[in-house]
């Protein structure tokens, strides 16, 4: 695919794209390079894509995910977030770029300079900035790049998962490489790491499901408290509002299971005693997510 395209050449087994990927400079235009290198990647993946296959699902418009490298030397606070950090690069929307909006992360070091090591260290920063801020993610996607070297990685709120470190010169590897980001660049959120409980309306209205039924969605008013962190329970707490105006508070969090009372066994047995100053549990659910 890539070969036919230009951008791989089986010869050598080497990427034609005019990138040195061993080169780091100190003035950002190195990671704004690699940016672009993984852009036009996923670009001619997903025009491959629609070109040869029938497509039935909807493709994110391309400024809503792309590489950049512009943070790397960036003055621009990175508000909101609990760490001071300017990345090496995200996965962003054009008109976005903010913690809020981030959809993975990238790191990036020359060989022999640092290793996979300290990237993992940026990608665990960069996954604790978008979890402190975005509260409908469960998990952040990494990828690290260390001259022709690489590894995706995985974040959530018990660890990280990653591959081993692959040569994207290798075809195989190389193949691997164009998967991961075509599937950055197409997958629905839900397999980037968001909550599929919370949606967005075509009005920019966000929702909630709490329950099982078509009907069973909220109205989030405002986010109520959110847990700023990566190892916590995550939980988040939302001012929601019901279609009939009845307002009310959800709250999602992770639950130790080993306890012997989890929380919604004891706000029962609290509303069954009639105890004063403890909210009323309407309803509680476990969410499993592709599972």
């Amino acid at each position: 695919m890539m070969g036919e395209l230009g951008l791989y050449g089986f010869e050598k087994n080497r990427w034609t794209i005019d990138v040195d990927m061993e080169a780091l400079n100190n003035d950002g235009s190195q990671e704004r390079n690699v940016a672009l290198f993984l852009n036009k990647i996923h670009n001619t993946a997903v025009d491959l894509l629609v070109r040869t296959r029938d497509i039935t699902v909807v493709i994110p418009k391309e400024g809503d995910r792309i590489w950049t490298g512009y943070f790397a030397q960036s003055t621009q606070e990175s508000e909101g977030a609990i760490l001071e950090l300017f990345p090496d690069g995200l996965n962003i929307p054009v008109d976005n770029q903010d913690w809020w909006h981030a959809h993975a992360g990238l790191a990036i070091r020359k060989v022999g300079r640092t290793d996979m090591a300290a990237n993992l260290k940026h990608l665990e920063n960069i996954a604790r900035n978008i979890l402190s801020v975005q509260d409908d993610r469960r998990f952040v996607i990494g990828i690290s790049i260390t001259g022709w070297k690489f590894m995706t990685c995985c974040f959530d709120r018990s660890g990280c998962a990653r591959t081993p470190v692959m040569d994207m010169n290798n075809e195989g590897s190389a193949l691997t490489l164009i998967r991961a980001l075509a599937g950055i660049r197409l997958a629905p959120k839900f397999f980037l790491g968001y909550d599929a409980t919370i949606s967005t309306d075509s009005d920019g209205q966000r929702r909630i499901k709490y329950g099982p039924g078509e009907d069973e969605h909220a109205k989030i008013i405002k986010t109520a408290y959110l847990t700023r962190g990566i190892r916590t329970r995550a939980t988040a707490i939302y001012e929601c509002e019901a279609d009939d105006g009845t307002k009310f508070a959800i709250k999602d969090s992770w639950v130790d299971i080993s306890g012997t009372y989890k929380e919604h066994e004891l706000l029962r047995l609290a509303n069954e005693k009639g105890l004063e100053g403890v909210p009323q549990l309407l309803s509680n659910w476990v969410v499993c997510n592709d599972g």
